[in-house]
């Protein structure tokens, strides 16, 4: 008798034990936490575009949250092209903000895109405190993409969306249309990865598509890397 019940309190201890794992582990996935200014700045080495050389207009969207059914905001940095009727969309991955983002700025701005880096919810200045790792975000993107369409219509004629991380959880599910980008590539220049990626959807991200000979054989994510 005594046996059974000290196995029943070990099991009940192990159940109260797991149960509490999980909770800390789904709060730690559900509420990222933020990109601070003096983390970007210690981090990163910057603050905004005009710290990689490029002028921007910090822009807001005020729009439906289909979670709790309220407004919410989202933060995003406007980086225009002079001339330019495509736009790309730069997204970040957990726990990063648009500051992270940029980092393909130059590049993108470089090749005549307008740019548009924008926090996904509860991450960097937008609002927010639930992170769904792109389910309700999918909606937040398609609200933000059809009002930056109202104001910038002659600068968003083609929008595209390369998802730089793919394997983060945010960027892979909300990964726009039928891009899909191939699994990271070691040791190649940023153009030629862009423009190899353009080589295999050229209707939809419309950049000179370079021979397919120069084009690097992609490499597995780290994660399915063996150590």
């Amino acid at each position: 008798m005594v046996f059974l019940r000290l196995t029943l309190m070990l099991l009940a201890g192990l159940i109260l034990l797991l149960s509490l794992l999980t909770w800390l582990m789904a709060r730690f996935l559900l509420r990222p936490p933020r990109m601070t200014d003096s983390k970007a700045t210690w981090v990163l080495k910057r603050l905004s575009p005009l710290d990689i050389g490029l002028s921007f207009t910090p822009i807001n969207f005020s729009i439906r949250d289909e979670l709790s059914k309220k407004p919410l905001q989202i933060a995003a940095w406007w980086i225009p092209r002079e001339n330019s009727d495509k736009t790309v969309l730069l997204l970040h991955g957990y726990a990063d903000a648009k500051v992270g983002a940029i980092a393909w700025a130059p590049l993108f701005h470089e090749l005549g895109y307008n740019i548009l880096a924008l926090d996904l919810r509860a991450h960097g200045e937008s609002g927010g405190t639930i992170s769904s790792g792109g389910y309700w975000e999918r909606q937040d993107v398609n609200q933000v993409l059809n009002d930056l369409r109202a104001r910038y219509p002659t600068q968003t004629q083609h929008v595209a969306q390369p998802s730089p991380s793919p394997w983060s959880p945010s960027e892979q599910t909300l990964t726009l249309s039928s891009w899909n980008p191939p699994s990271p590539i070691s040791a190649t220049p940023p153009r030629l990865i862009i423009t190899c990626w353009a080589s295999r959807f050229p209707s939809f991200i419309e950049l000179p598509s370079p021979s397919p000979k120069k084009c690097p054989t992609p490499i597995s994510p780290p994660s399915a890397r063996s150590t």
